[in-house]
């Protein structure tokens, strides 16, 4: 039963994956993409280490995602090495 909710779990996290990409595929046609480009929702650094976004770039550098866009640069916040 466990493997059940694992297997569910990783599909439900491929599938909004692939509709992210397509979305994003979408919006970078339209002109407005630049200002949801460096878009940041919650500014403080405090805020952003209580809801486990440190714990969530750690998994970016070390996990396979790094290999999705390896021009992501992480230190405090995401930057992109070309501009």
């Amino acid at each position: 039963m466990i493997a059940h909710y694992i297997s569910y779990s990783i599909s439900i996290t491929f599938i909004s994956w692939i509709v992210g990409m397509f979305v994003n595929g979408i919006l970078v046609k339209m002109e407005y993409y630049k200002n949801l480009l460096n878009l940041n929702i919650v500014k403080s650094e405090t805020i952003n280490k209580r809801m486990g976004l440190s714990v969530f770039k750690w998994i970016v550098k070390k996990a396979f995602f790094k290999f999705f866009n390896p021009k992501l640069k992480l230190k405090n916040r995401i930057e992109m090495t070309d501009k």
